[in-house]
């Protein structure tokens, strides 16, 4: 997992997650995602960046170990091989960030 922060004390992140082989569709992984489950699903869409297919879904969630609530953007993609993409951000924060993170999972292009 390769993980990017603001600063290292900042709330905003976006991991970038390469998975186990796995025959399940990005569809079927985005359902299966912890936050996903556990939050209130706020959207979902589909993307294609780089010829690669993206299933993304925009979740409120409340941090049950912090006690912060947080808004997550996630995206799947299982073409050969299975990769996450994540970023959080609180509520408050989260629209002045999501540029940022669209121009990163957009310049996401990877090898295999």
């Amino acid at each position: 997992m390769v993980q990017l922060r603001p600063s290292a004390t900042s709330a905003v992140f976006v991991n970038i997650d390469v998975l186990s082989p796995s025959s399940a569709s990005a569809d079927q992984l985005l359902q299966l995602d912890p936050d996903v489950k556990l939050g209130t699903l706020l959207s979902t869409s589909s993307a294609t960046y780089h010829g690669i297919p993206w299933n993304v879904a925009t979740v409120n969630l409340l941090d049950s170990v912090l006690g912060q609530p947080g808004k997550v953007e996630v995206a799947y993609s299982n073409r050969s091989t299975p990769y996450k993409i994540e970023f959080s951000a609180p509520p408050a924060m989260f629209d002045a960030y999501a540029q940022t993170f669209n121009t990163i999972f957009a310049s996401f292009n990877p090898t295999s």
